[in-house]
């Protein structure tokens, strides 16, 4: 479900409101110290609603202007600063799922995913240290074969929504797999090895899976109860 925004004035009035929103949520730490890292605050939680509710466009930009702000809040890791783009990355790819540009989901993953395979260090990681943003990748294929089904049908709606949050929030990821790997800023920022970065792999293949799940829920949940509230207006 996308707002239907009347007027710039609302347009403007919605994305300051998630912007502020995002900017609470990314200045606020998972864990206490703990600045760095993929999902390093709130902020995840949230970010694809925005794409839902206020389409590719607006939905990326409140998520882009909140994480400046809430990076501007809480000061981290310059390097940060970089894969701080992942967030907007993922609204702007869970709008386009809610409006059935499907196509250009799967193009978006395949431009991030195939660099990754093909970058030499990928073959000393673990595969299935990313088998959920490989699954995503899979889930893209799926629904550019699938005909686009009429918001108006509740289980199609709900399995949209759940999708294009799952969609959305690994793309996000793949963002950051793309510069880490492919640009090779694990090497460039932080001095990792090929070995160590396995180690890394290997944690996120629970961590992350986790993380996404929660903000799934979250969303899905949030976006339903949203519909309901619109409907009777």
């Amino acid at each position: 479900m996308t707002l239907h925004l009347h007027g710039k004035s609302s347009s403007v009035a919605m994305t300051g409101l998630f912007a502020s929103l995002i900017a609470v949520l990314d200045s606020t730490p998972m864990l206490p110290g703990f600045y760095s890292g993929v999902w390093d605050s709130w902020a995840f939680i949230l970010s694809p609603l925005a794409g839902m509710l206020l389409g590719p466009v607006l939905g990326a930009s409140s998520v882009l202007v909140g994480s400046v702000l809430g990076h501007v809040i809480m000061t981290r890791d310059p390097y940060e600063s970089v894969f701080m783009f992942g967030a907007p990355v993922g609204a702007a790819v869970t709008g386009a799922v809610m409006q059935g540009h499907h196509r250009t989901v799967f193009a978006a993953y395949t431009l991030m995913f195939v660099p990754y395979l093909l970058t030499p260090v990928s073959r000393d990681l673990p595969l299935w240290g990313v088998w959920d943003t490989l699954g995503a990748w899979f889930l893209s294929v799926i629904l550019c074969s699938k005909k686009r089904h009429s918001d108006s049908v509740d289980a199609s709606f709900s399995v949209m929504t759940l999708c294009a949050a799952v969609l959305g929030l690994e793309a996000d990821v793949l963002f950051r797999l793309f510069l880490l790997v492919p640009c090779q800023t694990y090497s460039l920022f932080y001095g990792l090895t090929p070995d160590q970065l396995a180690v890394l792999w290997a944690a996120a293949s629970i961590i992350v899976p986790a993380k996404v799940a929660l903000a799934t829920v979250f969303t899905a949940a949030l976006n339903k109860r949203l519909e309901n509230v619109v409907a009777r207006t």
